[in-house]
């Protein structure tokens, strides 16, 4: 599938949602108010597991990692050969640093989105997991294609690898 076809597709279904919003709106607004209250019931305000040192994760929280994972797996598998993967790979980590640039922790995106800072730290600590692995993903398949000769830009590359392995013990794993 031709990447346009990654883009156009979201677009369409939420034009086609906004197109059935805008013909019945009494309609819509009874589904739209059902489905909310569902999701706050069974979604947001039940816990899936109860941490009283950093805050809990709830149903909604885990389904958003889960949809997250599954989106990196599914861009991930869409490779022919080796090469393409490694390419992908670290396309991919660098797409998913972004979010992690844009804010630590005091965060103006958390304030912006209207998201408490539990769940803008846990998703924080998940996409960093996330490009952690995906950077990794990327070095091994670097190393199996062309073994390095030792230069200024591999011991360097080395050393960034070295210190994200130690950064990653460094991290609290249970949050």
């Amino acid at each position: 599938m031709d990447g346009i076809w990654y883009y156009a597709i979201p677009i369409a279904i939420l034009a086609l949602l906004v197109l059935v919003r805008w013909i019945f709106p009494s309609f819509t607004n009874a589904v739209y108010s059902t489905i909310r209250v569902v999701l706050l019931k069974y979604g947001a305000y039940r816990l899936f597991r109860n941490r009283d040192y950093c805050g809990s994760v709830n149903y909604f929280q885990l389904a958003m990692f889960i949809l997250y994972i599954i989106a990196n797996v599914v861009g991930m598998s869409t490779v022919s050969c080796i090469p393409d993967a490694m390419v992908r790979a670290g396309k991919m980590a660098i797409v998913n640093m972004v979010p992690l640039f844009l804010g630590g922790r005091t965060s103006f995106v958390a304030n912006w989105l209207g998201i408490s800072l539990q769940s803008y730290y846990l998703c924080h600590h998940w996409i960093g997991r996330i490009v952690l692995l995906e950077s990794l993903i990327h070095l091994v398949l670097a190393l199996v294609i062309k073994p390095p000769t030792m230069s200024r830009r591999t011991i360097s590359a080395i050393l960034v690898c070295c210190y994200s392995i130690t950064d990653l013990s460094d991290t609290d794993v249970s949050s």
